[in-house]
């Protein structure tokens, strides 16, 4: 979201860095819709940058196996391989997302832990374990209010305790 890439860019600046970012984010959209998108195509063709980070639908790696195969990690390699044309001195970023805030968090949470390091492993790509810190969290900090209302996506507190560490 663009409230995650102002705090990154926040967190750059504290640290005397300066990034730019180019997103392109459609909400509820999978990798295979960018896969085919004009616009994601275009961006990733300009090239010059270090990084392309691949935010999946949230529920898509949680489905049977075969089908995030086809439908996830296919699409990501996809958009991997044009990266690697484009700008190859970068290098890709799966950001792993987190579970949805019912009872079925644990078993969501496990499954998308899981894909999401698998994806990462099969493209050489880097594994932002942004949803095994969320599991944290949850765990260590119950009373903190991490989710918005429909609980699912991210509330305000979340990205002061969740956003990536920078050395």
């Amino acid at each position: 979201s663009s409230a995650a890439s102002d705090v990154y860019k926040r967190q750059a600046s504290s640290c005397g860095k300066k990034i730019s970012v180019r997103q392109v984010a459609n909400p509820g959209w999978y990798l295979r819709q960018h896969a085919a998108n004009t616009q994601t195509l275009e961006a990733i063709r300009e090239g010059g940058w270090d990084y392309m980070v691949m935010q999946e639908q949230s529920k898509a790696p949680t489905r049977e196996k075969e089908w995030v195969k086809k439908n996830v990690f296919h699409p990501a390699a996809q958009l991997d391989s044009l990266r690697r044309l484009y700008a190859p001195k970068g290098k890709s970023v799966c950001y792993m997302t987190w579970g949805r805030n019912n009872d079925t968090y644990e078993g969501m949470q496990q499954q998308l832990t899981e894909n999401y390091l698998e994806m990462a492993d099969v493209l050489d790509a880097y594994c932002a374990p942004v949803g095994e810190a969320w599991r944290r969290v949850r765990r260590e900090c119950p009373s903190l209010q991490l989710y918005n209302s429909d609980g699912s996506h991210p509330s305000p507190v979340s990205y002061t305790h969740l956003t990536l560490p920078t050395t």
